[in-house]
């Protein structure tokens, strides 16, 4: 098979998997079951760096709060932008990307559980501190914040879609640049 075969059927395929992933983070459940365990232990790496660094300072408990959630998503999206810069591998970029878009809408319901009284199964939520007078957000903007974070999810996912979809596009109308080459600087290392 040619290589120009292999990287759309690459395009392809990561565009089934973000639709998927898409599919049933906002129709089905907003924690999507694998990834949610992912996110889980980014979330709960995310809280040990920020007990590490909030010891020094003024109010642990939200910095130690905020440290789950920022850290959970911010770890699909680095990857995401890793990958994606220098055209290296974009169908790798567009699935972090949909995993970024399932880590927002699983904060989003985070927030709203918190908002609504519920807690974590394991003790309250990490919103449970961040909503109120101590916290960033007041409880009557969680709503707000939900949506924002849902709409934060849309635009990923659509990117991560588009990402995919765009090189197909290109193909089939004829305007293709060729495969992509990996950058300079990694050719040099390869062994062939």
């Amino acid at each position: 098979m040619s290589s120009r075969v292999v990287s759309q059927w690459r395009y392809v395929g990561a565009l089934g998997v973000c639709a998927v992933l898409g599919w049933i983070a906002f129709s089905i459940t907003p924690r999507v079951p694998v990834l949610a365990l992912v996110d889980l232990g980014f979330a709960q790496l995310g809280h040990l760096a920020g007990a590490a660094v909030a010891t020094p300072f003024g109010d642990p408990d939200v910095l130690v709060a905020v440290a789950g959630p920022l850290t959970q998503v911010a770890v699909p999206l680095a990857l995401a932008l890793r990958f994606l810069s220098d055209r290296w591998d974009r169908p790798a970029g567009a699935l972090c990307l949909a995993w970024a878009a399932t880590s927002l809408t699983a904060v989003g319901a985070d927030v709203a559980d918190a908002a609504a009284g519920a807690d974590a199964g394991s003790g309250p939520h990490d919103w449970s501190v961040l909503l109120g007078p101590g916290g960033l957000v007041a409880v009557d903007r969680a709503g707000d914040l939900t949506g924002l974070l849902d709409g934060a999810a849309g635009i990923a996912l659509a990117a991560a879609l588009l990402v995919c979809a765009w090189p197909l596009v290109r193909d089939a109308l004829g305007t293709s640049e060729g495969p992509v080459e990996p950058p300079r600087r990694w050719a040099s290392s390869r062994r062939v």
